[in-house]
């Protein structure tokens, strides 16, 4: 039933709170939704940008000390070849904070986090943060970056010379691999997402996978929207 004010109808008291109540519905299911897709859109630009400001910096690096597979790198994985690859990429890749290889207790540089597969698995058992075989820098914008040279067996098969890894937020929520958390390997003369043609985890991004593969997947289609299998 209207009420009529001034010779006009209007909507009672109990029509105006029900038509809110339906707004109030319709925003808690949508507004969430939109806020993750705003965030994941944010964490695709800056992956986006990470790649191109990392792949510069060792094209630049390569152009002053040849190919990266040439640079001394013993292969082996460890804290030495860690620092190599510093040395080179250093006067190229700006560092907002230089850890180097030491414990990064406090997480100034490389989170210290456990991370989470897509699937909501845990991965490892140790922090990457106190392992000196990566060396951790973060940089101007905020984006963690630490990285360990290819084994023996990485280099041979594959000339995978390093392995990059990416964190876009931080300690900040997720910290899920495929999300804010991704890698990079050098290989075969360039630096390739983790996921791609012929890699181990070709084709495998999915809610139910882990997410080593997504690097890729959300590099190619410009979202982080997986498929849910």
């Amino acid at each position: 039933m209207k009420s009529v004010i001034f010779g006009r109808k209007a909507f009672t008291l109990a029509e105006v709170l029900i038509t809110l109540g339906i707004i109030g519905v319709v925003a808690a299911m949508t507004i969430p939704n939109l806020i993750t897709k705003i965030h994941e859109q944010r964490m695709y630009t800056v992956l986006k940008g990470t790649q191109s400001v990392l792949a510069n910096a060792i094209r630049m690096a390569e152009e002053e000390y040849g190919d990266m597979g040439g640079w001394g790198l013993q292969f082996n994985s460890k804290e030495a070849d860690a620092k190599k690859i510093a040395d080179n990429l250093r006067p190229f890749l700006k560092f907002g904070i230089d850890c180097g290889t030491k414990a990064d207790n406090d997480g100034f540089c490389c989170p210290k986090v456990m991370y989470k597969y897509l699937n909501g698995g845990t991965h490892g058992t140790k922090y990457y943060s106190v392992m000196n075989e990566y060396y951790k820098v973060k940089l101007m914008n905020g984006v963690s970056i630490w990285w360990r040279s290819g084994t023996q067996d990485e280099y041979k098969n594959n000339e995978k010379a390093a392995v990059f890894f990416v964190d876009i937020t931080g300690a900040a929520l997720p910290n899920m691999i495929g999300k804010d958390f991704h890698t990079f390997q050098y290989e075969k003369g360039g630096l390739r997402p983790t996921g791609g043609p012929g890699n181990m985890y070709d084709g495998d991004c999915n809610m139910k996978g882990i997410g080593w593969s997504c690097t890729y997947y959300a590099l190619q289609n410009k979202n982080m929207n997986y498929p849910k299998k």
